[in-house]
């Protein structure tokens, strides 16, 4: 994994051994302002897990003024 000069993470797609491969999630986001469902929206970076998703978005959520109902794993 590298940072490129554009602050992006660049992940090499081929997963070591024994490794788990790094995938894209689905999270689906309410706004606090609203009363709808909730949405859902693709990650746009890859991850292993879906803590790792949670992690990720936690600060971006609360900035944003959303919070995130539910996560599921790319088909």
């Amino acid at each position: 994994m590298r940072v490129s000069s554009t602050n992006t993470i660049k992940v090499n797609p081929i997963a070591a051994i024994g490794e788990k491969k790094m995938k894209q999630y689905w999270m689906k986001i309410q706004y606090h302002d609203r009363d709808e469902g909730g949405m859902w929206i693709l990650t746009q970076g890859t991850f292993r897990n879906v803590a790792q998703v949670y992690q990720a978005h936690q600060h971006q959520a609360e900035a944003m003024n959303y919070k995130i109902l539910e996560v599921k794993a790319r088909d």
